[in-house]
């Protein structure tokens, strides 16, 4: 099912499954995906927040991992209907950039993509969508190359 996902961001949402059955969640949740994000994928997390932005944001996430219920057993634990737009988005940020894999700093974008919900909140207050595509290398990609429909501009074409 995640055939097109890197490595880092199968790991990533391994690790979001094992901290949802953790905290006893019925489904899989934006801040499971992004702790995931956050221990799965520490080189993303550093280039794109920062020590600082992390920390708090951690911070926030164990807050409410506390207020959460006692583990559960290993069964299959589903997405929620929140992570599957935020994959969903993901993909689409990958297909944007022209990227053929979708990987952590696709699912940090649709994380941000989805407007409401704890997870979105605690990631704007500490990023906008604008500065994180910066410092992922995205905003130069896109002025210099146009983007997806900059790529396909230019293939039908012919180069120019």
């Amino acid at each position: 099912m995640y055939e097109r996902y890197t490595e880092n961001a199968r790991r990533a949402l391994s690790l979001a499954k094992l901290e949802a059955a953790e905290t006893g969640s019925t489904e899989i949740e934006s801040h499971h995906l992004l702790q995931g994000i956050i221990t799965g994928d520490r080189d993303l997390i550093q280039n794109a927040l920062g020590n600082f932005s992390r920390d708090a944001i951690q911070e926030q996430l164990l807050r409410k991992r506390r207020s959460g219920s006692a583990s559960r057993e290993s069964e299959e634990i589903p997405m929620s209907s929140e992570c599957k737009r935020i994959l969903a988005a993901a993909e689409e940020e990958a297909d944007r950039h022209g990227d053929a894999q979708v990987g952590g700093q696709h699912i940090l974008l649709g994380l941000l993509r989805e407007s409401k919900g704890f997870t979105a909140q605690q990631l704007k207050t500490n990023v906008r969508a604008e500065e994180l595509r910066q410092r992922l290398g995205f905003e130069a990609a896109e002025q210099s190359s146009g983007g997806l429909f900059g790529k396909l501009r230019r293939t039908l074409t012919g180069g120019r």
